[in-house]
C-alpha cells in the first residue's frame, strides 16, 4: 500500500501534544514574570531605603538642609513629626517616581505613592510611622513595598529622632 499523508487521528494526536505542551508553558511563563515583578519591587525597594538612609547620615555629617536634584531638600533639622517627615516623603517620592516609573503588575499606575494611597501590588509607599509602627518610641519614616505575595517595610530614622 502506498500511503502518501497523515490519517486525521495522526494529526490530531500532534494537536494535542503541542496544545498541552503550550499549555504547560504559559502557566511556568506566568509564574516567572510575576517572580521576576516581585524582585523588581524588592530590589527598588532596597535601593529607596539604601538612599534614604544615606540622605540621613549625610544629614547626621553635614546638618543644615540636603537638595534632592531638582525634586526639594531634605531638612535635617527636622522635628519628628507627621507633617516634616510626609513633606520629606513627598520630596523622595518625586525623586523615586522619576527613577523608577510605573508599577509593574499595572502599567497605568504609579509605582511610588505617598500615604494616605491605596496600596496595591507593585507599589513603594513613602509613609509616616507612629511609634506603634516603629519603635514604640519614636515617630520614623516608613517605606512599605507591597508584592503580589507580601508587605517589605523599612523603618527609617534620623539620629536626633
Amino acid at each position: 500500500m502506498n500511503r502518501k499523508g497523515f490519517t486525521l487521528i495522526e494529526l490530531l494526536v500532534v494537536v494535542a501534544i503541542i496544545g498541552i505542551l503550550a499549555a504547560v508553558g504559559v502557566v511556568a511563563y506566568n509564574g516567572y514574570t510575576e517572580n521576576a515583578k516581585n524582585a523588581v519591587i524588592k530590589a527598588n525597594q532596597k535601593t529607596i531605603a539604601n538612599y534614604v538612609r544615606a540622605i540621613f547620615t549625610r544629614c547626621d555629617i553635614e546638618g543644615g538642609t540636603i537638595p534632592i536634584e531638582t525634586y526639594g531638600s531634605i531638612d535635617c533639622n527636622t522635628v519628628p513629626h507627621n507633617g516634616p517627615i510626609t513633606t520629606m516623603n513627598f520630596v523622595f517620592a518625586k525623586y523615586f517616581a522619576n527613577l523608577f516609573g510605573k508599577n509593574p503588575f499595572d502599567n497605568s499606575k504609579e509605582m511610588i505613592l505617598v500615604s494616605g494611597s491605596g496600596q496595591p501590588a507593585g507599589t513603594i509607599q513613602f509613609d509616616y510611622g507612629r511609634p506603634d509602627q516603629c519603635d514604640n518610641i519614636r515617630l520614623c519614616l516608613r517605606v512599605v513595598a507591597t508584592t503580589s505575595k507580601e508587605k517589605i517595610r523599612s523603618l527609617i530614622y534620623m539620629s536626633h529622632w
